[in-house]
């Protein structure tokens, strides 16, 4: 799926937090499609205290790519 590229990068994120010891909740591991409210349940249900909200982003130009992170308390 079109996600795959930024699951890898999920991750990827998510070792390198768990081995600084945070608990970390992902909203998938596989490359599924979730809905915005399958989504926002398991954000809502997880418990957690920081909400990080990773993109990666493609054009057809190939000199713009990039990835954008939201984040919340």
């Amino acid at each position: 799926g079109q996600g795959g590229h930024g699951l890898a990068e999920a991750l990827r994120l998510q070792a390198l937090l768990e081995k600084n010891g945070a608990t970390v909740h992902l909203t998938r591991t596989t490359d599924v499609y979730l809905s915005s409210k399958e989504r926002a349940d398991i954000v809502n249900t997880s418990g957690a205290e920081v909400l990080v909200n990773l993109h990666l982003n493609g054009w057809e130009d190939p000199s713009f790519d990039g990835l954008y992170v939201l984040y919340g308390k």
